[in-house]
């Protein structure tokens, strides 16, 4: 059995399960409180979910591309997302001097071919022509998802985020810090026009085994398990609307939620409850290929993604404590469409 304590940043696995958005009290009274609470607490199942990634050989990167009609340059169209308006401007976005800490050098020949380096292209031709069991593994990884799992401009700002708390450990002392830090970063990806290119000149998304068309404003993709978001966003919006719903999502129906954002604006609409992301479906499973590296996320931990197939399957569920105090009924029916079970009748 598991208890979420909000001892984090954005906590969404405990705001859902109505443990708080953070718990800074060391004051005995408050400790009891929260030990009562977990001894009433109720046991919820709640769905995880497989991501395997696998890097994209550099040979074929070039018919992918071709095959889904996609540009093998870097560029791609980009919103200028001040206003959101129709007119969209070409940007050039530097992915590649993005790098984590520990990135090896397989992956550096990825970007290398990318970008042109042509040094690089051909010591990378050269080790790929020499058989290595290593060289045709590299790049499979596992993740399981929790909460939510992402790839564009929002992960790239949780990224940057990253990389500076590990930089410069002593700035980021308290939840509230670490916000306003992230909130910064957002700010400049927006003011600075840093944000990834739309992603349907470079991602082509599958559900259920059959396409999606991404819409050409989409600059971040959520693939969504709780409803919420960075910090408590409600990103898929009313259960009421219909669109792009097959059935009304709970957190143990063995479908996810998927959803665009288109900007910088967009998201800071959301986080204020004004908008919703764009809806584009519910599914079991799902299929990207990324055939341009891209920041992602995973359950709000970030990552590099080289070009690569991510793949999305049910794994298994988990069963977790909510928080019944405080009326907690209304919503236990919104995560799972049916009534609380009767305390006698548990386990």
């Amino acid at each position: 059995m598991i208890v979420p304590m909000p001892l984090g940043t954005a906590n969404d696995m405990s705001r859902v399960l109505r443990w708080g958005s953070n718990f800074t009290s060391s004051s005995t009274a408050d400790v009891e409180e929260f030990v009562q609470n977990v001894k009433d607490g109720i046991p919820l199942k709640m769905d995880r979910w497989q991501l395997r990634t696998t890097d994209i050989p550099l040979d074929s990167l070039k018919r992918l591309r071709s095959e889904y009609g996609f540009s093998s340059e870097a560029d791609a169209e980009d919103s200028n997302d001040v206003d959101e308006k129709d007119d969209e401007e070409e940007s050039h976005y530097e992915r590649v001097t993005i790098k984590a800490e520990d990135e090896d050098s397989d992956a550096q020949i990825v970007r290398d071919q990318l970008t042109g380096d042509k040094a690089a292209q051909d010591g990378a031709q050269r080790k790929a022509s020499t058989p290595s069991l290593e060289i045709a593994n590299m790049g499979v990884k596992e993740y399981v998802v929790n909460n939510y799992f992402s790839i564009g401009f929002d992960s790239q700002v949780m990224l940057d985020f990253h990389e500076q708390r590990h930089s410069r450990p002593g700035l980021f002392v308290h939840p509230v810090v670490n916000k306003a830090v992230v909130g910064v970063h957002g700010m400049s990806a927006g003011l600075k026009n840093l944000v990834s290119p739309a992603l349907h000149k470079f991602v082509h998304f599958e559900l259920d085994g059959k396409p999606v068309t991404l819409p050409k404003r989409i600059h971040a993709l959520v693939i969504l398990q709780i409803p919420s978001y960075a910090s408590g966003t409600d990103i898929w919006g009313s259960y009421d609307k219909t669109t792009n719903q097959t059935q009304r999502p709970t957190v143990n129906d063995g479908l996810f939620e998927v959803i665009g954002i288109k900007g910088i604006l967009h998201i800071g609409r959301m986080f204020t409850g004004i908008s919703t992301g764009l809806r584009l479906g519910q599914g079991s499973s799902c299929v990207m290929v990324v055939t341009q590296p891209i920041a992602m996320q995973v359950d709000g931990e970030p990552y590099w993604l080289n070009p690569s197939r991510c793949e999305l399957a049910f794994h298994n569920q988990s069963k977790l404590l909510f928080n019944m105090k405080k009326k907690g009924e209304k919503k236990w029916t919104h995560l799972t469409g049916t009534e609380p079970p009767v305390r006698s009748s548990l386990p």
